[in-house]
């Protein structure tokens, strides 16, 4: 009889573990906008505010028109049609929705729905980068965890980040420079020289992604997968790309052309990895972190550097340490207990290298 508890108990536990077995949702915020519109200094607010708060769920990326990062391969009179400052969540069309745009103080709320929603497959992206030809290869890969059906297809988009040129096709119009309580308040309008996140430079091999990739009817544990090739331009800064794929329905029909799910991974790290090999290596524990960090240096000869860790905004919110570093391991403790949650980015630069990691605090 023991036996036969004990099989009945292991038959549960297997099957419930089984059925516990889902993929990790990634949300893909985009947003409409442009420098001349004084009403996106706004939906930028929003996005890194959503972007602080689920700083691994969720991947933003700001389509441009009518100004000097415009990015016309289809995408904007496909989805907004001149709409700005909207968006889209997942591309999904909501209840109530006429199409898949969202007005940006729903953004928030749409968000929070989609990060818990239901997904048949786990999406992930690999890059190499030669950086003599300036070559990205990406490689997104979608293991389904569920059976899924329908014409689903791969994208990637290249995103650039802190654009910080001048001029009128990137000096952001405000309409909130007299605006008292506003983020933007008093920041000029136009802002010189605004720092643009998240921008879209390329979108390959199109709006919909290639047919025949992957077959009209997938099963559970089935895995698919589509390298894509992109020569970054030379005005566009390598140490802030990042590589987003995304698997989506592709049926050019409002509410049929949803995003199931996301990946984005920086160049930098790419660049990292290469530059480890000049004069060590440095890593960070735990990471995600709420209170404290550790962070270890290995290096192959005595350095002078400084270690800054900076926010999203490109802006410096710690020095943590100065001066000359010895060869070998060394560890450095870290608090920040003081600093908001969200996305940082600890970087050791000396006077001819930089390595950058980072770090998710919680």
């Amino acid at each position: 009889m023991k036996k036969i508890i004990l099989l009945f108990f292991i038959i549960l536990v297997a099957n419930f573990g089984f059925s516990q077995t889902v993929a990790t949702k990634k949300v893909v915020l985009e947003q409409f906008n442009g420098a001349w519109n004084g009403y996106c200094p706004d939906s930028d607010f929003i996005m890194e505010n959503i972007l602080t708060q689920y700083p691994e769920n969720v991947i933003g990326i700001s389509i441009h028109s009518l100004d000097g990062m415009a990015y016309n391969n289809g995408i904007e009179p496909e989805f907004s049609n001149g709409d700005s400052p909207v968006g889209m969540i997942d591309r999904k069309k909501f209840a109530g929705k006429s199409n898949e745009i969202v007005g940006r103080n729903d953004w928030m709320n749409y968000v929070g729905e989609q990060v818990t929603s239901y997904t048949p497959a786990e999406v992930g992206v690999t890059l190499n980068y030669d950086s003599a030809t300036r070559t990205i290869t990406s490689t997104v890969t979608a293991e389904f965890i569920d059976s899924a059906s329908g014409d689903m297809r791969f994208v990637m988009s290249v995103v650039e980040d802190g654009v910080t040129e001048t001029g009128p096709d990137f000096d952001q119009t405000n309409y909130y420079n007299n605006s008292p309580g506003h983020p933007f308040y008093g920041a000029g309008n136009p802002i010189i020289g605004y720092n643009h996140k998240h921008v879209l430079r390329a979108n390959l091999p199109g709006v919909y992604g290639n047919a025949g990739i992957i077959p009209s009817t997938v099963s559970a544990g089935s895995v698919y997968s589509e390298t894509f090739t992109y020569v970054l331009p030379a005005n566009y800064d390598e140490t802030k790309i990042s590589v987003v794929g995304f698997l989506a329905f592709s049926v050019p029909e409002v509410g049929q052309r949803e995003i199931l799910n996301a990946d984005q991974k920086l160049l930098s790290e790419v660049l990292s990895i290469e530059k480890e090999d000049l004069f060590g290596s440095l890593s960070i524990s735990p990471n995600p972190t709420n209170n404290q960090f550790t962070l270890n240096l290995n290096l192959k000869e005595t350095i002078t550097a400084d270690i800054i860790m900076y926010n999203q905004l490109g802006q410096e919110v710690k020095k943590i340490a100065s001066g000359t570093f010895p060869i070998g391991n060394q560890a450095i403790q870290v608090s920040v207990e003081n600093l908001s949650k969200g996305v940082y980015y600890v970087t050791t630069r000396t006077r001819n290298h930089s390595l950058t990691k980072k770090l998710v605090v919680k």
